[in-house]
């Protein structure tokens, strides 16, 4: 597995997402995390739907 890319090399949107939404990313990934190896699509759903209206929020405020 490589390194992480440092902070300035992340695209700005990136950074937003990760700083405005990072209790969204945590509890999504703590979800996947907890069904691993039975994972199946939609078991996680409702963490995804709160993370991508996060998403296009951000993206939306960098837009105006």
């Amino acid at each position: 597995m490589g390194k992480a890319p440092r902070p300035e090399k992340i695209p700005t949107n990136f950074r937003q997402v990760f700083v405005n939404c990072s209790c969204e990313l945590k509890t999504y990934g703590q979800c996947v995390a907890a069904k691993v190896p039975t994972i199946e699509q939609g078991m996680c759903s409702e963490e995804f739907l709160a993370l991508n209206r996060c998403i296009i929020e951000v993206l939306k405020s960098k837009k105006t």
